[in-house]
């Protein structure tokens, strides 16, 4: 029997920030898709209910890729929402087949396939066809992850989601920049000062506490990838320095 899809996220209601993401995979076709948040944005609740439906939608196997084996498991198999909603309940009970906590993988009733993987060991896993691969914190991950599950996508006419927040000007910096090159790709980057998904006055209890340092918060909150350009601590709506573009 077919599961209409769109219940599946029935549980989930995005955020306005969060919505033209699910928008541009969901409805507009894009096949990659860069999305830099802030922390704390939501960014794996995002990934994680595309991915639930990517699997309910037809049979495939849809990769979730992240810096380390831990984080997958924390992120993603042991987290709570801030309503304390386990990320598990979003899948509905009546579609899970199996979960694997030992080899990270849940396996649907109709033969789905959803992998959570370290971005070292994804070399183990070529020659599967991924019909989507999502890059959870790819600024912490190896490079070559992409280099090797891209031509795997282009086979299956898979999408690929980049979610991060930003680590300096590494490779993330450079897959932003091809993003926004490439008319194909559909790219968003927004700051505290968009998401409004937490208050100033907690930024400024962490600066004041020492909880973050002023380059953390700027990396962290305001998504600065040079921090060093913004030297004035960044009080409440400050103008980014930082010159960016972002398709919406």
């Amino acid at each position: 029997m077919k599961y209409e899809t769109r219940k599946i996220l029935s549980e989930f209601k995005p955020r306005s920030y969060q919505i033209p993401i699910v928008d541009a995979i969901e409805n507009k076709g894009y096949k990659r898709v860069v999305a830099i948040l802030p922390r704390r944005a939501g960014k794996d609740i995002i990934a994680w209910n595309l991915a639930i439906r990517q699997c309910v939608k037809k049979f495939c196997v849809v990769y979730y890729v992240f810096p380390t084996r831990i984080m997958a498991k924390k992120i993603i198999l042991d987290s709570v929402t801030n309503e304390g909603k386990r990320f598990l309940d979003f899948i509905p009970k009546d579609l899970v087949e199996s979960i694997n906590n030992k080899e990270m993988k849940i396996r649907f009733t109709n033969g789905s396939l959803l992998q959570f993987i370290e971005s070292k060991k994804v070399v183990s896993l070529l020659g599967n066809n991924p019909a989507a691969c999502i890059f959870s914190e790819y600024a912490l991950q190896d490079p070559k992850v992409h280099q090797l599950l891209g031509p795997l996508l282009k086979v299956f006419d898979g999408w690929a989601l980049f979610i991060s927040t930003p680590r300096g000007k590494n490779h993330l910096y450079e897959l932003y920049k091809t993003a926004l090159a490439n008319q194909d790709w559909f790219v968003t980057k927004l700051s505290i000062d968009d998401t409004k998904h937490i208050p100033y006055s907690t930024i400024e209890e962490e600066r004041a506490e020492g909880i973050m340092s002023e380059e953390q918060i700027q990396q962290e909150y305001f998504c600065i990838f040079d921090t060093q350009i913004n030297k004035k601590p960044r009080r409440v709506g400050g103008i980014c320095n930082e010159k960016d573009t972002k398709r919406i």
